[in-house]
Formats: structure tokens, sequence, C-alpha cells
């Protein structure tokens, strides 16, 4: 398993919009904001080139186009949408994982926060993970990065407010 440091425009985020809890958001963007993110786990991440042979139509048509005007996209991110829109939100680079191989996914499963094991919801093979990656974005009619999800929830206002200034204090 390969680890990364990647860039909020670097990886394809889930559909959830804004975030499933913000209660979750918070703690995390307190730990990012307070220097304490190492303690979490990375992020899991697949290359998109393992997803393209498994997109039908429209989605296909549509994640091609967005990987045109994206050049910098490399990643699906598996699970994670609260730590890398609070990594964001902070400014901070998103720590990863890269899954290759069912080895990768045992791995991953071994990985403990707070001294118990952490559940990032993998599924026991590559393909499973990409065949409910794509089921999740089935009927999609947009794909964004981290960064684009971050902007969009910071410009309408759907986190909250010391968030948003957090954010738009370096900029």
């Amino acid at each position: 398993m390969k680890s990364v440091e990647i860039q909020p425009a670097e990886v394809i985020t889930t559909r959830d919009f804004p975030v499933h809890s913000m209660e979750v958001l918070a703690k995390y963007f307190d730990m990012y904001r307070n220097g304490s993110e190492n303690s979490l786990p990375p992020v899991p991440l697949m290359n998109i080139n393992f997803f393209l042979p498994y997109f039908s139509e429209p989605e296909l048509t549509l994640l091609l186009e967005f990987l045109s005007q994206n050049p910098d996209v490399s990643y699906f991110l598996l699970n994670g949408s609260h730590r890398t829109t609070a990594a964001n939100l902070t400014r901070k680079f998103i720590r990863g994982m890269v899954l290759v191989a069912v080895e990768d996914i045992q791995i991953a499963r071994e990985i403990k926060s707070n001294g118990k094991p952490y559940q990032h919801r993998l599924q026991d093979t590559i393909e499973e993970n990409i065949r409910d990656l794509i089921s999740h974005f089935r009927g999609t009619n947009i794909f964004q990065t981290v960064q684009q999800k971050t902007d969009k929830m910071v410009k309408q206002r759907v986190i909250p407010k010391y968030m948003i200034d957090y954010y738009n204090k370096d900029c």
C-alpha cells in the first residue's frame, strides 16, 4: 500500500452534500486545526484508472469530461468525506492510503484509532470496492473534487461560520 499526501484538487469526493454529520465534521475540523490530525487514519483512495472500465453511460461521459477539465485528479475517495473536508478547511494536505490489492484492504482494516479498529467500510476485494463506488455515483450529474465540494459548502454557507471564517482567513 502506498501512502500519499495530496491536495484537495487531486481527489474526487463522495456525493454527499454537504456532509452526513456536522458534528463529525466539527470534531475533525478541531483535530486538524489543533494539529492532532495525525492521530486519524489516512483515507482510503484508489486510482481513477481502476474505475473507468466499470462506469457506463451517461456517467462515463460525464466523468471523462470532468477529468479533462480537472487534469490534477488522480484518485477516487472510498471513504472519509468528513476528514478530507476538515483537512481542506484547515488548509492541510489529505493523508491517504492508495489501495491496489486485497492485501492493502486487509492492512487498512488493521489500522486502529484510539486503540480500536477504524471502520473504513471497505469491501473485501478491489473489484467489490470499485462496484460499490460505481453504484454510489449511478445517476449522478456531477463529479467534484474535495476542493470543489468544500468551496461549494463555503459559498452556500452550509457549514458553521467559524469554519468558513477559518478557511477564508488565509485567502
